[in-house]
Protein backbone atom coordinates (compact mmCIF):
# COMPACT_ATOMS: atom_id res chain seq x y z
CA UNK A 1 0.00 0.00 0.00
CA UNK A 2 1.82 3.26 -1.03
CA UNK A 3 2.08 5.90 1.34
CA UNK A 4 -0.10 9.54 1.29
CA UNK A 5 1.97 12.63 1.79
CA UNK A 6 0.35 13.23 5.20
CA UNK A 7 2.06 9.57 5.78
CA UNK A 8 5.14 10.86 4.50
CA UNK A 9 5.74 13.20 6.47
CA UNK A 10 6.04 11.27 10.26
CA UNK A 11 9.63 10.18 10.41
CA UNK A 12 8.64 6.85 11.50
CA UNK A 13 7.33 6.01 7.80
CA UNK A 14 10.63 7.83 6.60
CA UNK A 15 13.22 5.51 8.19
CA UNK A 16 14.84 2.79 6.17
CA UNK A 17 17.23 0.11 6.40
CA UNK A 18 20.49 1.90 4.45
CA UNK A 19 23.21 -0.95 3.37
CA UNK A 20 25.80 1.23 1.58
CA UNK A 21 27.08 4.61 2.73
CA UNK A 22 28.58 7.26 1.08
CA UNK A 23 32.28 8.28 2.57
CA UNK A 24 30.73 11.43 4.11
CA UNK A 25 31.57 11.74 7.92
CA UNK A 26 29.16 11.45 10.67
CA UNK A 27 29.63 14.50 13.01
CA UNK A 28 30.64 14.68 17.22
CA UNK A 29 27.26 16.40 17.25
CA UNK A 30 25.45 13.79 15.50
CA UNK A 31 26.28 10.79 17.18
CA UNK A 32 26.15 13.21 20.67
CA UNK A 33 22.57 13.44 19.65
CA UNK A 34 22.01 10.02 18.75
CA UNK A 35 23.04 8.37 21.87
CA UNK A 36 21.14 11.59 23.98
CA UNK A 37 17.76 9.84 21.89
CA UNK A 38 18.85 6.35 22.79
CA UNK A 39 19.26 6.95 26.69
CA UNK A 40 15.23 8.79 26.59
CA UNK A 41 14.31 5.15 25.31
CA UNK A 42 11.67 3.57 27.71
CA UNK A 43 13.01 1.35 30.10
CA UNK A 44 11.22 -1.34 32.66
CA UNK A 45 11.70 -0.63 36.10
CA UNK A 46 13.59 2.33 35.84
CA UNK A 47 17.19 0.72 35.76
CA UNK A 48 18.63 1.88 32.52
CA UNK A 49 20.34 -0.95 31.75
CA UNK A 50 22.35 0.19 28.11
CA UNK A 51 25.51 0.94 27.78
CA UNK A 52 26.36 2.28 24.22
CA UNK A 53 29.84 1.72 22.73
CA UNK A 54 30.91 3.45 19.69
CA UNK A 55 33.08 2.17 16.57
CA UNK A 56 34.43 4.33 13.99
CA UNK A 57 37.91 2.25 13.68
CA UNK A 58 37.86 0.66 10.09
CA UNK A 59 40.02 -2.00 11.03
CA UNK A 60 37.36 -3.05 13.91
CA UNK A 61 34.60 -2.74 11.79
CA UNK A 62 35.97 -5.13 9.90
CA UNK A 63 36.81 -7.33 11.80
CA UNK A 64 32.98 -7.51 13.30
CA UNK A 65 31.82 -8.32 9.54
CA UNK A 66 34.49 -11.47 9.89
CA UNK A 67 32.45 -13.28 12.41
CA UNK A 68 28.98 -11.15 11.77
CA UNK A 69 27.63 -12.20 8.17
CA UNK A 70 24.85 -9.77 7.93
CA UNK A 71 26.97 -6.80 8.59
CA UNK A 72 28.41 -6.32 5.60
CA UNK A 73 26.78 -2.46 6.25
CA UNK A 74 29.69 -1.86 8.29
CA UNK A 75 32.22 -2.19 5.30
CA UNK A 76 30.89 1.71 4.34
CA UNK A 77 29.40 2.75 7.14
CA UNK A 78 31.47 5.45 8.66
CA UNK A 79 31.04 4.33 11.89
CA UNK A 80 28.26 2.39 14.22
CA UNK A 81 27.49 2.24 18.04
CA UNK A 82 26.96 -0.79 19.69
CA UNK A 83 24.13 -1.45 22.36
CA UNK A 84 24.72 -3.37 25.13
CA UNK A 85 22.78 -4.56 28.70
CA UNK A 86 24.42 -4.95 31.95
CA UNK A 87 22.75 -7.97 33.34
CA UNK A 88 23.99 -6.24 36.93
CA UNK A 89 21.16 -3.57 36.02
CA UNK A 90 18.53 -5.68 34.65
CA UNK A 91 16.05 -8.26 34.67
CA UNK A 92 13.78 -9.74 32.47
CA UNK A 93 13.15 -7.17 29.99
CA UNK A 94 16.18 -5.67 29.00
CA UNK A 95 16.13 -6.94 25.56
CA UNK A 96 12.96 -4.76 25.17
CA UNK A 97 15.36 -1.80 26.72
CA UNK A 98 17.51 -2.34 24.33
CA UNK A 99 15.21 -2.49 21.32
CA UNK A 100 13.62 0.61 22.73
CA UNK A 101 17.21 2.38 22.79
CA UNK A 102 18.41 0.97 19.35
CA UNK A 103 14.98 1.95 17.72
CA UNK A 104 15.47 5.48 19.35
CA UNK A 105 18.81 5.84 17.75
CA UNK A 106 17.45 4.95 14.13
CA UNK A 107 14.47 7.35 14.43
CA UNK A 108 17.22 10.10 15.65
CA UNK A 109 19.50 9.60 13.02
CA UNK A 110 17.08 9.42 10.45
CA UNK A 111 15.48 12.69 11.89
CA UNK A 112 18.65 14.65 11.47
CA UNK A 113 19.04 13.21 7.86
CA UNK A 114 21.17 10.35 8.35
CA UNK A 115 20.49 6.55 7.44
CA UNK A 116 20.72 3.35 9.86
CA UNK A 117 20.81 -0.40 9.72
CA UNK A 118 19.71 -2.83 12.78
CA UNK A 119 22.22 -5.60 12.91
CA UNK A 120 21.56 -8.12 15.26
CA UNK A 121 24.12 -9.77 17.77
CA UNK A 122 22.32 -11.09 20.83
CA UNK A 123 20.57 -14.27 21.00
CA UNK A 124 23.42 -15.42 18.62
CA UNK A 125 25.66 -16.88 20.95
CA UNK A 126 29.32 -16.84 18.87
CA UNK A 127 28.48 -13.06 17.94
CA UNK A 128 27.92 -12.41 21.84
CA UNK A 129 31.47 -14.06 22.38
CA UNK A 130 32.99 -12.96 19.66
CA UNK A 131 31.92 -9.22 20.33
CA UNK A 132 32.51 -9.30 23.99
CA UNK A 133 36.39 -10.67 23.25
CA UNK A 134 37.11 -7.98 20.48
CA UNK A 135 35.98 -5.35 22.42
CA UNK A 136 36.82 -6.05 25.96
CA UNK A 137 33.18 -6.17 27.64
CA UNK A 138 33.20 -6.68 30.79
CA UNK A 139 31.30 -10.57 31.78
CA UNK A 140 28.46 -8.51 32.47
CA UNK A 141 27.62 -6.48 29.33
CA UNK A 142 25.78 -8.41 27.00
CA UNK A 143 26.46 -7.38 23.18
CA UNK A 144 22.82 -6.89 22.01
CA UNK A 145 22.48 -4.75 18.70
CA UNK A 146 25.00 -3.05 16.03
CA UNK A 147 23.43 -0.03 14.75
CA UNK A 148 25.41 1.18 11.61
CA UNK A 149 25.30 4.87 10.57
CA UNK A 150 26.08 7.25 8.07
CA UNK A 151 24.64 8.69 4.93
CA UNK A 152 22.84 6.64 2.24
CA UNK A 153 24.68 5.87 -1.22
CA UNK A 154 21.23 5.41 -2.54
CA UNK A 155 18.27 7.03 -0.52
CA UNK A 156 15.27 4.91 -0.68
CA UNK A 157 11.74 6.05 -0.76
CA UNK A 158 8.90 5.76 2.44
CA UNK A 159 7.76 2.05 2.18
CA UNK A 160 3.87 1.33 3.33
CA UNK A 161 3.67 -1.99 4.77
CA UNK A 162 0.68 -1.61 6.69
CA UNK A 163 -1.72 -4.60 6.30
CA UNK A 164 -5.21 -3.79 7.14
CA UNK A 165 -5.28 -7.69 7.80
CA UNK A 166 -3.06 -8.39 10.77
CA UNK A 167 -5.22 -5.32 12.97
CA UNK A 168 -7.85 -6.92 15.15
CA UNK A 169 -10.20 -4.96 17.60
CA UNK A 170 -11.44 -6.77 21.35
CA UNK A 171 -10.94 -9.83 19.99
CA UNK A 172 -9.07 -12.07 17.03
Amino acid sequence: MALSSSDQALLVFRRRSCRVFTDCAVTREEVDLILRAACCAPTSKALYPCHFLVVDSREEMQKICEYHHMAKALVTAPLCIITCADMTRSWASWRDDAAAATMNMALAAEEIGLNSCWLGVFPRVERVNRMKEQFSLPDSMIPYSILALGHAAHPKDPLGRFDPNCIHYNRW
